[in-house]
């Protein structure tokens, strides 16, 4: 996907709208002398731009060709602040260590964007791993694909669809379009679930809120291209809502906020 990634979603309207809205939350909490690590940094924006307002930032992604994209975006717009890894979420806790220079600091944030967490199968092995890697207090900001998506349900309902309105409900692996006719098994986790592992494991949880609550699923970005002024009228109805249970986990997207408190909960 590296070569298409950046016309195919960063640079879309749709794409534009979803990143802005990961970004205005993540400004509210970011610090000018973190050091901060990325989850499945894919092509390098959010590496680019976390680089403009934090101290260090160490990019790491599965893809040799996303971090190849990456380190030239970086190169590009002369940020000397990061630095990438090849690197899966897995190997935090996996056979394959992370590199020294992951493993033998404490993070600030541990941040993933868009979906990386959705391609885990087992998503309780990630809590104690962020635990070794953050400082006192630290925080992890991740977004990922939501267990129910409104606007997407609606949409298969209209279309009589019945059995994609609900997949997602469904949790299990399973393939998933991602554009170019590439797919990718996927689960869904519930929230409860996620948070439950997090607190397990010394976190307090900071927020939960919908990324793309009015915002239509990449599938649906053609639909949302053409009628975008009909949608951005919604906007300002998503920032108010979005923040807000049972709203912020209707979204097509879940950004969950957590902080290192040090105590393990039972």
């Amino acid at each position: 996907m590296a070569e298409f990634y950046d016309a195919d979603f960063t640079r879309t309207p749709l794409g534009r709208r979803k990143r802005a809205l990961v970004h205005r939350y993540l400004e509210t909490i970011l610090q000018p002398n973190w050091n901060v690590l990325e989850l499945n940094c894919g092509t390098g924006e959010d590496a680019l731009w976390l680089s403009q307002r934090t101290k260090n930032v160490i990019a790491t992604d599965i893809s040799a060709k996303m971090v190849e994209v990456a380190e030239a975006k970086i190169r590009e717009n002369g940020a000397e602040n990061v630095r990438f890894n090849r690197m899966g979420i897995e190997d935090l806790w996996g056979e394959s260590s992370p590199s020294p220079h992951i493993s033998s600091q404490r993070f600030n944030l541990v941040f993933s964007n868009f979906d990386g967490l959705n391609c885990l199968q087992d998503i309780a092995l990630l809590p104690p791993a962020l635990n070794r890697l953050l400082s006192p207090n630290g925080e992890a900001v991740f977004v990922l694909m939501s267990r129910f998506c409104a606007l997407e349900t609606v949409a298969e309902l209209l279309r009589g669809n019945l059995q994609n309105a609900f997949q997602r409900s469904r949790g299990e692996g399973r393939p998933i379009h991602i554009g170019n006719d590439l797919r990718v098994d996927t689960w869904f986790h519930p929230t409860r679930k996620i948070l439950r592992l997090f607190r397990q494991n010394g976190f307090h949880v900071k927020g939960v809120r919908a990324i793309g609550l009015t915002t239509p699923p990449t599938s649906l970005r053609d639909f949302y291209h053409r009628h975008i002024r009909t949608f951005q009228r919604f906007d300002k109805i998503e920032e108010r809502l979005s923040l807000y249970y049972p709203f912020n986990r209707m979204g097509d997207h879940l950004l969950v906020h957590v902080r290192k408190s040090g105590r393990v909960y039972e």
